[in-house]
């Protein structure tokens, strides 16, 4: 087998006759393979119609079956907590100034801890230069 390189450095005629000097092989087996095929074809197509039905029903009770058992085990889909809109959305306000206040908390100890990094940055940083 020849690299890429090689091949991409050949002209057009020579790549005609590389490939018309390769022997197509052909399979021991493949006479055996074909009538192989052939009989699989003609046996599935001796199938009874009646046997297929059954499949296909059997098939079809299956995901009925798999329908229903979705369907029973999802639960319904959640109520309501509140009759008046402007009442959720003052729910909804609270809520969001909770995750406010613990955000801005969680900036406070941040920013307290900067001054630290800023100075192992610094440490790491001149240790860099031995």
């Amino acid at each position: 087998m020849k690299h890429i390189e090689d091949i991409e450095k050949m002209s057009v005629e020579e790549l005609i006759d590389i490939a018309e000097d390769m022997p197509v092989e052909i399979p021991d087996d493949l006479g055996k393979n074909i009538s192989e095929s052939i009989m699989a074809q003609a046996a599935l197509a001796d199938i009874p119609k009646s046997a297929q039905t059954v499949r296909r029903l059997i098939l079809a009770t299956t995901a009925a079956a798999a329908c229903l058992t979705v369907f029973l085990t999802v639960r319904n889909q959640p109520k309501d907590t509140f009759d008046d809109p402007h009442l959720a959305y003052a729910e909804l306000e609270k809520t969001f100034s909770y995750i406010s206040s613990k955000v801005d908390k969680g900036m406070e100890i941040a920013s307290e801890a900067e001054p630290v990094f800023t100075k192992t940055a610094g440490v790491f940083g001149s240790n860099d230069k031995l």
